[in-house]
């Protein structure tokens, strides 16, 4: 049974270190590539705690279907799946 935990354990931390590594690149070529400011990006809550946080953000936003963690804009958006209001302009992928 540990050896199965332990097997299970390892896949999963490798695929997500994998998928946060991909979401870093995919951030990084569209503040570079497309010349976009991280406050015009919702790229999660460690992209804008890195890149916007401030003591007086106000968390509690008029927007429900803004996130919550220092979005200024939220222009554009890495997810895991289309968002509906939003038009997809690159697509990454991984292995598992």
């Amino acid at each position: 049974m540990v050896l199965l935990y332990g097997g299970f354990t390892i896949g999963a931390t490798h695929d997500y270190l994998s998928w946060n590594r991909l979401r870093c690149q995919a951030l990084r070529d569209l503040m570079r590539e497309e010349q976009v400011s991280p406050s015009q990006i919702d790229g999660g809550f460690e992209f804008n705690g890195w890149y916007l946080y401030r003591d007086d953000y106000d968390d509690w936003n008029d927007e429900p279907d803004k996130s919550w963690y220092w979005v200024d804009k939220d222009d554009y958006v890495v997810a895991f799946k289309p968002i509906t209001g939003y038009k997809e302009i690159k697509r990454y992928s991984f292995s598992k």
